[in-house]
């Protein structure tokens, strides 16, 4: 007989008499699999076998492992564990993709019936489950749904025929099975359990829910109002319980939701499925994790002292620090306190109860401190480390800055990270005092500016310390380009008389007065930022000047080749007062001086601003 035979003979003994103490029902707190293995060393010895000796002594045991390995064993053992987590979320991850009324009621049955069972969901559960999910493996309609459709019935019901349909049904069957054999190798595939205590006011504890339930299903609007305090709830409650009859029936109504299926409908009527998109099935995961939670802690029950400060169970630097965090935060620490006295009985006064809370936050505080001196203990006398110094005293520095500036920081540069939004269409007029507009252009393709462009744009105006400035908030995205032409898109609709007046007003003494009107339209989402924006700007044309002599003949038509020049008629957009704060930036450090002394000048007294500030006589 070779060494491996023997090796096998061992371990099918093993196996059989692991296999006789579950049938003669041997209690024990370690699972019957698999064997210690100082039993097997014992039935070595008696069979007194020098081979599988020498063999045994060559296995290798969990712990002589790699380190990747035993973490892949360990991750193993921790999933057989936790099987029946597992195909909760197995069940979960089935309802999220097939999103149907048949589907649902499997995890109704996992919230309702298996995580509310004592000590452990029973086997008929699990029989019930499987079944049930078998049932779902039908192929009812043969008819394939377009996906533009979400509310057609076969849909919403289930029963439509999809590709692979059977796929997700098949791997929850497979967790399914899976967590069968488990329970079924450690001997608790029964239904025998022991009959959990029963409560004595059940029929209370009925109408409390029943009430619970109407007042969730009937107050949809109400709780539309506030509609962040739905997202979830703490496993802890901040005050104390007095009984779990108000708190289970608290529990039950927040759980109830039912209006969120209005809530959602608008995202149903998109002519898209809802779980066909990323953060619906993202929401009803973690809403499944938190009912499935709220089972769990409904299931085990609640603890029975809960009063305190989640920060305060330790006393070590972690704790302290958040401690610290947590009282110098504004305003929430008085907040807490004062709830907490509201809503826990107690016979102090609200006085004796803030200053209760200070003692004891000043006890925690020198405990963390005497435990860290003990922990990290220092010598008499010796003075801090640099780096000590640098990582507490500056870390807390650039914590302290950062609250300060980020919200500065964040206004300053909403400019920045804006949109460009350039215009649209313009339009341009040009008028001669009272006349009709003798030039009327309107432009619709307003063209953006490339880099090359830009940078020759910048370079014009470097010259001018007021203009780059400016520029220097801006890129080329935000540049747009209006190109018109010199031929008016309108004919000039003067009559002859008012032609004859405008020639000798042309040929007299007088200042002529040109208007050129200008209009851009842009989008715009708010109504505060209007989507026109229009203005003009005023030329004068005085008698001395040459061009009027043009402007004349022009008008006349016995010089129809000459073009009339108009100097500056455009406005300059590019405006900057002259403060401070441009010299500070432009690097004029004595012209900054200047403008200071001036500034302290004008508010060195009222009467100097009085003064300074009075509106001219006429």
């Amino acid at each position: 007989m070779t060494t491996e035979t023997i090796c096998s003979l061992v371990q099918a003994v093993r196996h059989l008499i692991g296999l006789a103490w579950l049938l003669e029902g041997l209690k024990s707190s370690q699972p019957p699999f698999p064997l210690p293995e100082r039993d097997i060393d014992k039935a070595i010895e008696l069979l007194d076998l020098p081979e599988v000796t020498a063999k045994k002594d060559h296995i290798i045991e969990t712990v002589d492992q790699p380190l990747i390995v035993q973490l892949f064993i360990a991750l193993y053992y921790a999933l057989l564990s936790h099987s029946e987590l597992i195909s909760y979320l197995a069940v979960f991850i089935h309802q999220m993709k097939s999103a149907s009324i048949l589907s649902l009621p499997l995890p109704l049955m996992v919230f309702l019936w298996g995580t509310l069972n004592i000590p452990r969901p029973s086997k008929t559960f699990w029989v019930t489950l499987i079944a049930y999910t078998e049932f779902d493996l039908i192929a009812w309609n043969q008819q394939s749904i377009p996906d533009n459709e979400p509310l057609y019935p076969p849909l919403i019901i289930g029963i439509e025929q999809k590709t692979n349909y059977f796929f997700i049904d098949l791997v929850l069957l497979l967790v399914l099975f899976s967590h069968r054999i488990m329970l079924k190798t450690l001997g608790l595939w029964k239904s025998d359990y022991e009959d959990p205590v029963k409560f004595t006011k059940k029929e209370e504890m009925f109408i409390v829910e029943s009430t619970s339930l109407d007042m969730a299903l009937f107050s949809h609007d109400d709780n539309n109002q506030n509609e962040t305090t739905r997202g979830g709830s703490s496993l802890s409650p901040v005050v104390g319980i007095p009984s779990h009859q108000p708190h289970f029936s608290k529990q039950v109504l927040v759980r109830t939701e039912v209006q969120n299926i209005m809530d959602h409908y608008p995202a149903v009527i998109k002519l898209a499925q809802f779980n066909m998109r990323l953060p619906p099935q993202i929401w009803y995961m973690f809403k499944c994790i938190y009912f499935l939670l709220s089972a769990y802690q409904i299931r085990y029950g609640y603890p029975t002292r809960i009063i305190g400060n989640v920060f305060c169970k330790k006393y070590n630097i972690s704790n302290f620090v958040l401690l610290i965090g947590y009282l110098n935060l504004p305003f929430l620490y008085e907040l807490r306190t004062l709830m907490d006295w509201m809503w826990t009985d107690t016979s102090m006064s609200v006085f004796e109860w803030l200053k209760m809370e200070d003692i004891f936050n000043n006890v925690f505080q020198t405990k963390c401190s005497r435990r860290i001196e003990l922990k990290y203990p220092q010598a008499r006398g010796v003075k801090k480390r640099a780096l000590i110094k640098y990582l507490m005293g500056g870390g807390a520095q650039i914590m302290i800055i950062a609250m300060i500036w980020l919200p500065l920081l964040v206004f300053a540069l909403g400019r920045q990270v804006g949109k460009p939004n350039i215009p649209y269409e313009g339009s341009v007029s040009l008028s001669i005092g009272a006349y009709t507009p003798l030039y009327t252009m309107k432009a619709k393709y307003i063209k953006s500016i490339n880099e090359q462009q830009w940078s020759q744009m910048i370079n014009i105006y470097k010259a001018n310390r007021e203009s780059s400035t400016i520029l220097s908030g801006y890129d080329e995205e935000d540049i747009g380009v209006i190109s018109l032409g010199g031929n008016s898109t309108a004919v000039w609709g003067i009559s002859p008389p008012d032609l004859d007046k405008l020639i000798l007003e042309v040929k007299s003494s007088s200042t002529l007065v040109f208007k050129l009107k200008w209009n851009l339209r842009r989008h715009s989402n708010s109504p505060t930022v209007p989507e026109e924006v229009t203005g003009f700007s005023n030329w004068d044309l005085i008698a001395e000047d040459p061009e009027r002599k043009v402007l004349a003949s022009m008008l006349s038509k016995t010089n129809t080749s000459q073009s009339l020049k108009l100097h500056d008629v455009l406005p300059k957009f590019l405006k900057l007062c002259h403060d401070i704060y441009l010299v500070r930036e432009s690097g004029e450090l004595a012209l900054e001086e200047d403008l200071y002394a001036k500034l302290v000048f004008l508010y060195r007294s009222p009467e100097t601003i009085i003064k300074l500030t009075r509106v001219p006589e006429q």
